[in-house]
């Protein structure tokens, strides 16, 4: 039983670890699609009503998600997870690798479905939702974000067609971006190849960061969204996202709690379950976990 147990947990692990690659792929074709004059991806998925000015107000209310695997049983992520994210707080899922964050991410963004309990954006029910208001107010920028085969300039335009040159480099200077793309042969005119592939990774990321700034969406995620940053600038881009705190409904994902204990409000997850809440401080008060997390890290 033990053995068995061991083997269950594991693919649990593995299965969420690639939750967010998962996403990528889905979130690149739907743009891709829009981009080539296509259907709308996925649109069958999508409910009718219709949200202008989303105010970033998330509930989620006893949600539980299992994968299923063909041929095996299905593997359990989230177990009854209720919680309440005010418009315009900063949060933070927190835990051990495997213990659902990533998931929890997937399902906001309607990637995947609740197998029971449903989520609210503005009090209403993601289900309900079309596709526009999902991809018009939440923005995720991952550790693996997916840059396009065309210039720096076309790749932040992407999300807002009007953009001037002097929000791109605003954004691209709040996201410590612009003195690396000053110095590349063509500037912001530069082409970066399939997936930013002359890129390095903090350098996709912060391309990525500056991208989601360029639109003020309600909603911005977070998913190791710094993982490939040296300290130095890593910190740079820290206070960049310190900025944005009151703005937009902030939702972060990452291992190092050092760049999290800021935020309005953490919730700690353990195998599925929400099992403790709050800030910084009052977590290090009230959760032995937590604070073995944190000593840890």
């Amino acid at each position: 039983l033990f053995n068995y147990n061991g083997r269950v947990y594991t693919s649990a692990n593995a299965i969420t670890r690639i939750t967010d690659t998962i996403y990528n792929i889905h979130l690149s074709a739907e743009r891709i699609y829009q981009l080539v004059g296509g259907k709308d991806y996925g649109k069958e998925e999508f409910g009718s009503t219709h949200l202008d000015h989303v105010t970033g107000d998330i509930k989620i209310q006893s949600v539980s998600f299992a994968y299923q695997r063909i041929g095996e049983r299905s593997v359990p992520v989230l177990n009854d997870v209720s919680l309440h994210i005010h418009p315009g707080e900063s949060v933070a899922f927190v835990g051990e690798s495997g213990c659902g964050k990533s998931t929890l991410l997937s399902l906001i963004t309607k990637l995947y479905e609740p197998d029971s309990g449903s989520i609210l954006i503005d009090d209403t029910d993601i289900r309900q939702l079309d596709q526009d208001s999902i991809r018009s107010n939440i923005a995720m920028v991952s550790q693996t974000p997916y840059i396009f085969n065309m210039s720096i300039r076309d790749n932040l335009s992407i999300v807002k067609h009007d953009v001037t040159e002097e929000e791109i480099i605003r954004v691209c200077k709040l996201a410590c971006i612009h003195d690396d793309i000053k110095v590349l042969p063509k500037g912001y005119d530069t082409v970066v190849g399939e997936g930013g592939v002359t890129l390095s990774g903090g350098q996709r990321q912060r391309l990525a960061l500056a991208r989601s700034m360029l639109k003020d969406f309600p909603i911005l995620m977070l998913d190791e969204a710094t993982s490939a940053l040296d300290n130095m600038t890593q910190a740079k881009v820290q206070s960049a996202i310190e900025n944005l705190r009151g703005k937009q409904t902030l939702i972060m994902i990452a291992h190092r709690l050092s760049t999290v204990i800021n935020c309005d409000k953490l919730f700690l997850m353990s195998n599925g379950k929400v099992i403790a809440e709050g800030s910084h401080e009052e977590l290090l008060k009230t959760s032995k976990e937590y604070r073995k997390l944190y000593q840890d890290g």
